[in-house]
């Protein structure tokens, strides 16, 4: 069985995403004084800036435009497809609408606990029939604290679908220390019920470094991605941030990355189930 998944990072569903300029003042108005705190002091991060809620709200409303996402899945036309950094309250009705057309029609989401009015969210979108469950994942409320995780228990595949976004590695180690060992206990606890997992999304470091903690390495993922650049688009040089984890014994057919008016290059994969 040939089986496709597409993961990409959507930056908010901002247009532009991979003009730099444009980039830097989405972020600073997303996160406002947090944007400088994450590289100077990441420790002292606070909680919620809320003077920033309607500024970012209103600039988000109208400058959001999911056209180019929904081209892009529309032409791939994978099973499943597993999005990052998109706001919940602003495109969970039309994203569904649009996929519900597309065949999609069984949906999970996971949010960030960054903001109360603009959730920034992870993801599942399958046209295999399956159920959205609800996992433990530690998250901070700030700039870079992580972005949700959305998970998909497929019933006619004892497969199950995890689309994640992990905080900042390397200002916030302790918090992706947790976060990878609770993934990594969820793929454990899915696998001794017989079931599979494949996760995907923004990892926001190398597979390699990813790896370096035990408790992922034990689990024997094969890197579908291989490490393929996705962000930033706006540098020359990019750094492989968002990864497609497949069991070890699935077969790769094809991956390739694929812009799309995003910071992150999208990624595809067709793999063969044995």
């Amino acid at each position: 069985m040939k089986f496709k998944i597409l993961t990409a990072n959507i930056a908010f569903g901002r247009t532009k995403m991979n003009n730099l300029f444009l980039n830097v003042t989405t972020h600073f108005i997303f996160h406002g004084r947090q944007m400088i705190t994450i590289f100077t002091n990441p420790k002292a991060l606070k909680m919620r800036p809320g003077y920033l809620h309607s500024r970012r709200v209103n600039y988000l409303k109208k400058y959001s435009n999911l056209k180019n996402v929904l081209t892009l899945i529309d032409e791939e036309k994978a099973d499943v497809v597993m999005l990052n950094e998109l706001i919940f309250q602003l495109h969970r009705d039309q994203l569904e609408n649009a996929l519900l057309g597309m065949g999609y029609k069984y949906f999970s989401w996971g949010m960030s606990e960054h903001y109360d009015d603009t959730k920034v969210s992870s993801f599942v979108a399958s046209k295999i029939p399956g159920k959205a469950e609800i996992i433990e994942f530690p998250q901070e409320s700030h700039a870079g604290g992580g972005g949700g995780i959305a998970v998909t228990r497929f019933s006619e595949l004892k497969v199950t679908a995890v689309a994640v976004h992990m905080c900042v590695s390397d200002k916030f180690p302790w918090l992706y220390k947790a976060e990878v060992e609770a993934i990594a206990k969820f793929i454990l606890e899915e696998r001794f019920s017989g079931r599979e997992v494949i996760i995907c999304g923004d990892f926001n470091a190398s597979s390699s470094f990813i790896k370096k903690y035990s408790a992922f390495s034990k689990l024997n993922l094969k890197n579908a991605d291989n490490d393929m650049p996705t962000c930033p688009t706006f540098f020359p040089i990019m750094k492989p941030l968002d990864h497609i984890f497949i069991p070890q014994h699935w077969n790769i057919l094809n991956a390739k990355t694929i812009a799309f008016d995003s910071d992150h290059l999208a990624v595809s994969v067709i793999a063969e189930l044995d």
